[in-house]
């Protein structure tokens, strides 16, 4: 299953920079041996600018798409896991917000 996950920013000051990454973290089970799979999203990053009039976008935003089709070696059963995503956003008074993201998928 694949999950789009959109991550905005607003400021009436201008958005100046932003970030979205993450990664994901499952378990596979098969009697009382685990493991553990790993997964990272890259991060994306965007820097805007002011336009030829000086103005800046008060709105930004990204989009990224997460999976949690999580996969198990066989033999193993899939214990569980989740995807947690970091966005960041700072403004021209150089003040950042962040906030995160978790999509859970149990076992």
């Amino acid at each position: 299953m694949r999950s789009l996950v959109g991550f905005k920013a607003n400021d009436s000051g201008g958005v100046k920079t932003m970030s979205l990454g993450g990664s994901a973290t499952w378990s596979c089970n098969s009697g009382n041996i685990g493991q553990t799979g790993i997964e990272d999203y890259a991060g994306q990053k965007q820097t805007l600018h002011p336009d030829s009039k000086g103005e800046v976008d008060s709105y930004a935003f990204m989009l990224t798409s997460v999976s949690t089709s999580w996969l198990c070696q066989g033999g193993f059963d899939f214990g569980g896991g989740f995807a947690a995503l970091q966005g960041r956003s700072g403004n021209y008074s150089g003040k950042e917000a962040t906030a995160t993201l978790k999509i859970v998928r149990k076992g």
